[in-house]
C-alpha cells in the first residue's frame, strides 16, 4: 500500500473525529440528490464512502449501492445506517479505490470528500470513468482553489493539519477548473454544479444544526453561491474511448 494511502487509512480509523461535526455531510447529501434527482434501476458506487450518508439516500429495491472505503470503522458506521429492508441491495468493500474492480459498470459513481486525500487526482478520475457505463453520471467534490475563498480556506486546512496529530500528509489543492479539464480528458461531460460556503475560522463551535443552516443559506442564495468555495460537480460519461 502507498505510504500517502496509508496515511489516509490511519486518519480515518478512528472516524468519530469526522462525524461528529456531520452537519457538512448533510448539505453534501442534500447537493447529491439536488444534482442526480431521481435514481431508480440503478447500479450505484460510493467511494470513500464514510458513514454511508450520502449514497444510502438513494438505496431502494430497484437502486444497489456498493460502499468503498479504507476504513473498516467507517464501513462498520455505514452498516449501521443501512435500511434493514435494503440491506440485500448493498455490497462493502473495505479498499483502496485503485485496488477495487468490477466487471460490469457502474450508473452512478459519488467521489465526494475523496480527491482532497488521494495520492493522484488523475488517476483517481480515469478510475472513476473507467467503472462507469458509457452515459452514466459521477460527482466529484472539491474545495475550488479557483476561488479566493477557496485560496483562503485550503491555506487554513495546510496550516491546521501541520498542529493536528491525526495528519500525517498534506491536503490537495484543486481547482474546479483543473478537475473538469481533467474530466473531459477521461471523457466525462460537466452537466451542472452547486457551490456553497463553508463555515469560517471560529465558527466550527458552534452547533451542527446551526452550521448546516448556514451552509444551505449560502447554497440557495445565487449570488453568495456564486463564491462558494465548497463545489460538487455532475458529469457524463460519454460513449466511446478516446481521450480529448
Amino acid at each position: 500500500m502507498n505510504t500517502r494511502t496509508q496515511r489516509v487509512k490511519n486518519l480515518f480509523h478512528d472516524p468519530d473525529w469526522y462525524l461528529k461535526k456531520n452537519f457538512d455531510i448533510s448539505i453534501r447529501s442534500l447537493v447529491v440528490h439536488e444534482l442526480l434527482g431521481d435514481v431508480a434501476h440503478s447500479r450505484i458506487l460510493d467511494v470513500g464512502c464514510g458513514d454511508g450518508t450520502i449514497s444510502l439516500q438513494l438505496l431502494s429495491m430497484t437502486n444497489s449501492i456498493t460502499l468503498v472505503d479504507l476504513s473498516e470503522k467507517m464501513l462498520e458506521a455505514a452498516k449501521k445506517n443501512t435500511p434493514p429492508k435494503f440491506a440485500g441491495n448493498v455490497e462493502y468493500i473495505n479498499a483502496d479505490l485503485h485496488s477495487f474492480g468490477s466487471s460490469d459498470k457502474f450508473d452512478v459513481v459519488l467521489c465526494i470528500g475523496v480527491l482532497a486525500h488521494v495520492v493522484s487526482v488523475e488517476e483517481t478520475v480515469a478510475k472513476v470513468s473507467e467503472l462507469l457505463r458509457p452515459g452514466g453520471r459521477c460527482l466529484f467534490q472539491v474545495t475550488d482553489n479557483d476561488k479566493i475563498v477557496g485560496k483562503l480556506m485550503n491555506a487554513y486546512y495546510s496550516v491546521h493539519d501541520t498542529f493536528q496529530r491525526h495528519s500525517r500528509y498534506s491536503l490537495n489543492k484543486l481547482g474546479l477548473s483543473q478537475v473538469v479539464s481533467l474530466a473531459r480528458r477521461y471523457q466525462l461531460t460537466l452537466l451542472g454544479k452547486r457551490q456553497y460556503l463553508s463555515p469560517f475560522l471560529g465558527m466550527g463551535r458552534l452547533p451542527n444544526e446551526w452550521l448546516f443552516k448556514y451552509e444551505l443559506f449560502t447554497l440557495t442564495h445565487d449570488w453568495i453561491s456564486r463564491l462558494g468555495s465548497e463545489t460538487i460537480s455532475l458529469y457524463r460519461k460519454n460513449s466511446g474511448d478516446v481521450w480529448q
